[in-house]
């Protein structure tokens, strides 16, 4: 996991199996992966971080790099 921060962005990335992430779905509520369904995982996590921070005029982003899986939030 890397976790970095400049001046108005944090970045958290972390390799991911990206063979099953639709990266376009991945801040909707109830959104999971197929590897992810087996277990008891709701999918409301990212779908609530994004709602938290638009409440406070904040951006939260989501991209895919090589085989990492990168978020940006941008105050």
């Amino acid at each position: 996991m890397l976790v970095k921060l400049s001046r108005n962005v944090i970045e958290i990335a972390n390799k991911a199996d990206l063979d099953d992430i639709e990266i376009y779905k991945i801040f909707e509520r109830f959104y999971t992966t197929a590897l992810s369904r087996t277990s008891k995982n709701t999918g409301l996590g990212l779908a609530i971080a994004k709602e938290l921070v638009a409440q406070i005029n904040i951006k939260i982003s989501a991209k895919v790099e090589d085989d990492m899986l990168k978020m940006q939030i941008e105050f």
